[in-house]
């Protein structure tokens, strides 16, 4: 992240991850003031971070629970970690089964926990 804003990259202006945190607060635009505005913004920010992340993750591993937080999400259910934390202990916590038997990420990273 660091690398990608010193080159002149931006997180600012999520409009549509704003959008939906203002629907989710059942709320308008209008109706909030700038310090909730600003708030509004920041979470946004952390929202976009942590699916970033997750979208940069071993889809050999956890290819399933991003299919399961995108199909989740056209439901109506928006289960995708809203921090990084978020994202990072439920990708290092994520367990599925798959065609060799239990995938159990190992504990030296997110991208690690391909069977072997």
């Amino acid at each position: 992240m660091d690398v990608f804003i010193q080159s002149g990259g931006s997180i600012d202006g999520h409009t549509g991850i704003e959008d939906a945190i203002i629907k989710e607060m059942k709320t308008t635009h209008d109706a909030l003031g700038p310090d909730e505005l600003a708030k509004i913004t920041t979470d946004a920010n952390q929202c976009a971070k942590a699916t970033a992340f997750l979208s940069g993750s071993d889809m050999a591993c956890y290819g399933k629970l991003i299919e399961d937080l995108e199909n989740d999400y056209f439901q109506g259910s928006n289960n995708y970690p809203k921090m990084v934390i978020a994202a990072y202990n439920l990708l290092t916590n994520w367990k599925q089964e798959n065609q060799y038997g239990w995938h159990t990420p190992t504990a030296d990273g997110v991208a690690a926990g391909r069977n072997q």
